[in-house]
C-alpha cells in the first residue's frame, strides 16, 4: 500500500508516465535520446537504433528560403530542404543570370543562419523526362542540369528528388514501356551529371526518385523496376507516404492500419535516400481523392511508431525526417509551419516510436 501511495505522488509531482521501478520504489528515466546528423550513408547493420532520433525536416518553396525563416528552422533544431517550383525557376522572364542570383541568395541565407541544408526538390511539371519524344526529353535534362549545378555550387545539398515522369501514366497506356525507357535514360544522364559536379566541388549529393500517384514508379515494386537498368545502380528512392496510400490507377487503397507506406518502406529497403513525411486522410474517403499533403496526427493510416522503427533498423536510414506539408507563416490547421511540424515530431511522432521499442522488448 506504501509503494502505492508513493508511485501516485511521484507520479503527480513528476509528471512522470514511462519507466520502471525497482523495490526502493525508483523510477529509471527514458534513456536520453541520441540525435543523428543527417546524412545519406547507411547506419551499420547491427547498430542499437533503441535511442536514436533523427532530425526533422521542412520542405518550403524557393522564394521562401530566406534568413529569417532559416532562423526559425534553426531556433526549432529543424533542417531546411527546397522546392525548386517550376512557376519560379521556369517563369517566363527568368534568365540565366537571375537564376543563379536567386540559388546564390538562397546559398547565403542558409549559410549565414548555419542552418542545415538537406536537399532540393527538382521541378517536375515543365518538362518530362520520360517524354516518348527524343527532343522533349532531351530538352528536360538540360533543363535540370542546370538547376543541379547551380545547387550544388551554391547550396552543396546531399540529395535531389525527382518525380519518374510528368503527368498521369497508366499501366493500360500503350506507351508505358517506352516511357519507362525513357525516363530510366534520363536518371542515367543525371546521375553522371551529379557525379561530375560532386567530383568538381567535393560534394557527394545523391538522386532520389519519388513514389508517386499514377506515374511509372508507384510502389515499392515499380520503384525497384525502374532503377533496375545500368546506370541506376545509386539512384536511390524518395518515399512519400502520402503517395504510397494512391495506387497506380488513381483510386485510394481501402487502408486497414498502414495503407501501402510501410509496405513501400520494407519493399525498397536500404535503397531509401530520403522522406517526404505528409498524411492523406482523404484515403479514407474515396470520393474525395486529393494528395492533401497534411501533418500526420495520431491514429490515422500509419502506425508511425512502427514506421520509425522499420526506417531506423531494417532501412538503416540516417536522413532527415523530412515533413512534404504545405507552408504557411501561421499554422492553420491545413497549412503547416516549420514550427508545428517540430511539434508534431516531437509530441507524436516520436513518442510513438518509443512505445514501439518498448512494446518490442
Amino acid at each position: 500500500m506504501k509503494h502505492i501511495v508513493f508511485f501516485l505522488t511521484a507520479a503527480l509531482l513528476l509528471n512522470a508516465s514511462c519507466g520502471s521501478s525497482d523495490e526502493g520504489g525508483k523510477t529509471d528515466p527514458p534513456a536520453a535520446p541520441v540525435p543523428v546528423a543527417p546524412t545519406t550513408e547507411l547506419g551499420k547493420a547491427d547498430e542499437a537504433i533503441e535511442n536514436l532520433q533523427l532530425k526533422p525536416g521542412k520542405l518550403i518553396s524557393i522564394n521562401q528560403v530566406n534568413a529569417a525563416n532559416c532562423r526559425r528552422a534553426v531556433a526549432a533544431g529543424m533542417c531546411i530542404d527546397i522546392m525548386a517550383s517550376d512557376k519560379i525557376v521556369f517563369a517566363s522572364d527568368m534568365t540565366d543570370e537571375r537564376l543563379d542570383g536567386l540559388f546564390a541568395e538562397c546559398g547565403e541565407a542558409i549559410r549565414s543562419t548555419k542552418a542545415d541544408f538537406w536537399g532540393l526538390h527538382l521541378p517536375y511539371q515543365t518538362y518530362d523526362i520520360s517524354s516518348t519524344n527524343e527532343n522533349t526529353r532531351v530538352t528536360a535534362v538540360l533543363k535540370l542540369k542546370r538547376l543541379i549545378e547551380l545547387t550544388i555550387e551554391h547550396l552543396r545539398p546531399q540529395h535531389f528528388v525527382i518525380h519518374p515522369n510528368t503527368g498521369t501514366i497508366l499501366t493500360t497506356g500503350g506507351d508505358f514501356a517506352e516511357r519507362t525507357a525513357q525516363s530510366r535514360k534520363s536518371l542515367a544522364e543525371l546521375q553522371r551529371h551529379i557525379e561530375s559536379c560532386n567530383a568538381q566541388h567535393g560534394t557527394k549529393a545523391i538522386l532520389c526518385v519519388e513514389n508517386c500517384a499514377r506515374s511509372l514508379a508507384y510502389d515499392g515494386d515499380s520503384l525497384l523496376d525502374l532503377l533496375d537498368a545500368e546506370g541506376l545502380e545509386k539512384v536511390r528512392v524518395c518515399l512519400d507516404t502520402g503517395h504510397a496510400l494512391i495506387p497506380l490507377n488513381g483510386k485510394y487503397i481501402d487502408p486497414v492500419c498502414n495503407g501501402d507506406a510501410l509496405d513501400v518502406l520494407r519493399r525498397i529497403g536500404t535503397r531509401l535516400g530520403t522522406l517526404h513525411i505528409q498524411q492523406n486522410p482523404g484515403a479514407l474517403d474515396p470520393t474525395d481523392p486529393k494528395d492533401k499533403h497534411l501533418e500526420p496526427f495520431s491514429g490515422g493510416l500509419i502506425d508511425w511508431g512502427e514506421f520509425y522503427y522499420e526506417l531506423l533498423k531494417n532501412n538503416r536510414y540516417r536522413g532527415c525526417f523530412l515533413y512534404e506539408v504545405s507552408f504557411k507563416q501561421v499554422y492553420d490547421g491545413d497549412g503547416s509551419t516549420i514550427e508545428s511540424t517540430k511539434s508534431n515530431y516531437t509530441n507524436l511522432i516520436y513518442p510513438a516510436f518509443v512505445r514501439t521499442v518498448a512494446a518490442k522488448k
